[in-house]
């Protein structure tokens, strides 16, 4: 995905979230609407002055840009039923109840379209027109007759279950506001009625199967207690909610349901977002609360709510005739695409063995650039760095069984401006070909061949760069990359190249065949290391490209039924090893089609891809489509996980994660580890993995160097220094004399840093250290307490240290001095405890210097996910010793740029 927002101002995003919600709302088909009571309602009724209206204001305050319908006078209660597509029909079904704090009801933006995004779900909506105003009755009964209502929807959803096709034990309640409050009663009362039953609806129960509570109001007392008539127990169904930590009806009212649904050990989600305030349905906004629709489509996912958006057997006709407004059809023809380096044209071949088009983006045109040039065929064209491209086909006719085969494949090179013939690059059998998108870098696999004992020799990966020599191309240090057959936790029985990974060129996306099965792996080119992305046993899944960030692949990835795949959709792959998978096509939802070879944009924005319909033995392509991805956002699915198999580094992170709760001794991931030359990779993903399940994004502080000295590192193989996250829990005002209890933090130690102040968000790589600096608003005198011990004897390899986030803990930061008035280098700090002097040191003692240091820290932030904000900080490592923490009185002296003075006790 691109990392930056698809829309450039607030006044932008707000009219585009209007101008979508009116388009959803003249597309999708009008509701049924019934009346909910056959007669006058039980229990009390509404303060109704007159007929129904909607009480908006031109002055109301607008949101996510646009009106908010507020209906009120609603004395007799109904139900608006809103079925989704056959197509995408699972069969549960969810009671949906506005906001207006029982005075109003928020019908639009908590109502109608709420139920639009339950239907793109495959979920039944029943929008539930509650009494309303109820609130005359006081705090204490304004909510019965609304919940009433509530009850009385859920039993007649049941009663007609047969005639909207619902599933009875998969229908549930979602409610915003004060709507939130009458679903969480609803919920609670676990099927117990408030009024008697007045016909044979009432005879289906009326307890949800689940409920989602969108900011709920009034579920704590003055007190902010648990209100009495609350019982949790396992009758209770799971809950998801949504809440901002600055709305002005408290988050804490949800945690406290949370917790008591915690202890009832009842499946629940509590979702906090940092900001957001109060009444934002479901319309996008700056703020992240905005995504919980996306949070809660994946709870709901969880907990078997939700199905596949649609069987292939539901489906008729073709994919092509219902495209989404987000793709359109580039061509009638054509496989294998590949986006050329400055995006401004695709390649792709008519058929295997065909000949090499190429598409322009600018003026539309398609036109052949290999038809001047005798050849016998091309199966793929890829463009390089520099506009030069390599092509992929055989030096001789294909004939009898090698027709379809790989082993007759060779490599060309043809120039930029495709007026010469293509020049043989001396490789012979090329099975799959990649190159690097900023770089002249190519990896390539050959086809295995058989031994004399009829066995196919293990597959084996090579790299060179392309270069020219006398204006002739040439491979220059070539190697071999990968050997199959070398010593590795996974021995494929094949492999093919999809991509190169940002931003070194050192990580390869690779498919390979694991134990039967294909999976979607990752390279390290440098110590051989393979890991497994998606370990599913129930799919094959075959990579094809990178996002130019890094972060994530495309995958083409189909069910096994049976033993047998099904056809491909393509899905947007997460590389950190989760194995999160998110649906981006959905051609295989069509009998006999598929969806396959697509290529990315170099900005990540477009994908390319070709549609196939299986016509018995063989595929007849429909075409090359190209789908906006930040268009296709909000229209996708909530991505989830495949896999079937543990990860292999579940076991050493659960214990690490466990002994710092328990403040434990931590273990060595040396201990543990088969890694072997890859033991610091997964030392940083155990890291990542362990701080994932005890801290999430709003509660990093920042990161941190560890093992700067050269001295160092030398002692234990490194050439670059360690990366830690840093808690912002850990963050103390280092301007003011603080004092610490070292019961606080076991094994605590000492050791004096600069800090460097982030003033600019940095959400990609920097590659220069004043590229650094113009993200920096300040340098600090710093102290950082790390703390923790290592289990087990003898000295710590690089990877132990790594592997417990180099015992990241407490840390001050002093007054804030601007970057340009010194050089952090030339920093000399003086360290004292109860005024005996401890060490001296400067920040010369830093690796390369504080800002290299700080630079390498960054691009580690961004490599582990981090996106550093504003007012988080940079520790460069130590400058001098590392002390024991003692009790005692301690100064910190940095000269020109300041002093801390602590106290430990």
């Amino acid at each position: 995905m691109p990392r930056c927002h698809p829309f450039g101002t607030r006044t932008a995003l707000a009219a585009i979230a209007t101008t979508l919600c009116a388009f959803t709302s003249l597309l999708a088909a009008e509701p049924t609407v019934t009346k909910l009571w056959p007669t006058t309602p039980p229990g009390p009724q509404a303060f109704a002055d007159g007929p129904e209206y909607d009480r908006q204001r031109p002055t109301d305050r607008h949101v996510g840009g646009g009106t908010v319908m507020k209906w009120t006078n609603v004395a007799e209660p109904e139900l608006h039923v809103f079925l989704p597509p056959p197509e995408k029909a699972n069969g549960a079904a969810c009671v949906i109840c506005p906001g207006g704090g029982f005075h109003i009801l928020a019908w639009d933006l908590e109502g109608t379209e709420v139920a639009r995004w339950l239907n793109d779900h495959g979920i039944a909506a029943i929008l539930l027109k509650y009494r309303t105003p109820t609130g005359k009755h006081g705090k204490d009964d304004r909510w019965k007759g609304p919940v009433m209502d509530a009850q009385r929807a859920l039993s007649l959803a049941r009663a007609n279950a047969k005639t909207w096709h619902l599933d009875p034990d998969r229908i549930g309640i979602l409610g915003f506001s004060a709507g939130g409050k009458t679903a969480a009663n609803t919920a609670l009362f676990a099927g117990k009625r408030l009024y008697e039953p007045i016909d044979d609806a009432d005879s289906e129960s009326c307890a949800a199967n689940f409920a989602i509570l969108v900011y709920p109001a009034w579920l704590t007392d003055d007190q902010g207690k648990l209100l009495k008539d609350y019982r949790v127990d396992k009758n209770t169904p799971p809950i998801f909610f949504a809440h901002a930590a600055d709305d002005p009806i408290t988050c804490e009212s949800s945690a406290e349901l949370f917790l008591a649904l915690k202890r009832a050990k009842v499946p629940s989600e509590l979702h906090v977002y940092p900001t957001g305030g109060h009444g934002y349905g479901l319309r996008p906004d700056w703020h992240r609360v905005t995504r919980w629709p996306r949070d809660a489509a994946a709870w709901l996912h969880d907990q078997g709510m939700l199905e596949p958006v649609a069987k292939a057997s539901d489906h008729k006709g073709s994919p092509v005739d219902h495209l989404p407004p987000y793709v359109r059809r580039l061509t009638h023809f054509g496989k294998r695409p590949h986006w050329s380096a400055d995006g401004k044209r695709i390649l792709f071949v008519e058929k295997p063995r065909g000949e090499v088009f190429a598409f322009d983006r600018d003026t539309g045109s398609i036109r052949p650039i290999t038809l001047a040039f005798n050849h016998h065929g091309f199966s793929k064209a890829i463009t390089l760095a520099d506009g030069n491209i390599l092509l992929l086909g055989p030096s001789h006719p294909a004939s009898g069984s090698d027709e379809n085969s790989t082993a007759t494949n060779d490599l060309f090179l043809l120039e930029k401006s495709v007026t010469k013939p293509p020049v043989p690059l001396g490789l012979r059998g090329v099975e799959s070909v990649a190159a690097s998108p900023d770089s002249m870098t190519i990896a390539w696999t050959e086809q295995p061949v058989l031994t004399t004992d009829g066995r196919e020799t293990p597959p084996k990966l090579y790299m060179a760069n392309v270069e020219f020599s006398d204006d002739a191309p040439r491979l220059t240090e070539r190697h071999l990359a990968f050997d199959g057959a070398s010593p590795s936790s996974i021995h494929p029985d094949s492999l093919e190249v999809a991509g190169f990974v940002a931003p070194d060129d050192q990580r390869l996306l690779v498919s390979a065949d694991v134990d039967g099965h294909r999976e979607a792996l990752l390279l390290d080119t440098k110590t051989g290391e393979l890991r497994n992305l998606t370990r599913s046993e129930k799919r094959v899944d075959t990579p094809v490209a990178v996002f130019p960030d890094g972060r994530e692949a495309l995958v083409a990835s189909a069910a096994v039924v049976d033993d047998v795949p099904g056809g491909t959709d393509l899905h947007k792959l997460a590389l950190d090893e989760r194995g999160s998978m998110q649906r981006l096509t959905d051609a295989a939802t069509y009998p006999g089609y598929a969806a396959s070879e697509g290529v990315l944009s170099p900005d990540g924005r477009f994908l390319c891809f070709a549609i196939d319909k299986a016509d018995g033995e063989r595929s007849t392509g429909q075409g090359l489509f190209v789908m906006n991805l930040p268009l296709a956002e909000k229209s996708l699915d909530a991505p989830r996980t495949y896999s079937t198999k543990p990860h292999p580094d579940d076991d050493v992170t659960k214990r690490i994660a466990t002994a710092w709760k328990k403040r434990e001794p931590l273990p060595r991931i040396s201990d543990a580890s088969s890694s072997g030359g890859d033991a610091l990779n997964q030392a940083y993903r155990v890291q990542r993995r362990w701080l994932q399940q005890t801290l999430d994004a709003k509660e990093i502080g920042g990161v941190k160097g560890g093992l700067v000295s050269p001295r160092v590192q030398a002692r234990l193989g490194i050439s670059e220094p360690l990366g830690g996250i840093l808690r912002k829990s850990g963050r103390r005002d280092g301007t003011k004399k603080s004092t610490i209890a070292l019961a606080d933090w076991p094994g605590l130690k000492i050791e004096t840093e600069i800090a460097f102040i982030i003033g600019k968000p940095i959400t990609r790589r920097l590659t220069t250290g004043e590229e650094f600096k113009a993200h920096v608003r300040a340098v600090a005198p710093a102290i950082e307490l790390p703390a923790g011990q290592l289990a087990g004897d003898g000295p710590p390899t690089a990877a132990d240290i790594a592997a417990i986030n180099i015992g990241a803990a407490a840390y001050l930061v002093g007054k804030e001095v601007k970057p340009d008035t010194l050089d952090p280098r030339a920093v000399k700090v003086t360290l004292t405890r109860d005024g005996e002097s401890l060490h001296t040191g400067s920040g010369d003692d830093c690796w390369k210097g504080p800002w290299e240091t700080g630079l390498w820290l960054a691009n580690f932030a961004f490599d582990q996910g981090i996106d550093l904000k504003p007012g988080q900080v940079i520790l460069s490592g130590a400058l001098g010793k590392m002390h024991p923490g003692q009790p005692g009185r301690y100064v910190a002296n940095f000269g020109d740029l300041g002093t801390i003075e602590f106290t430990l006790k």
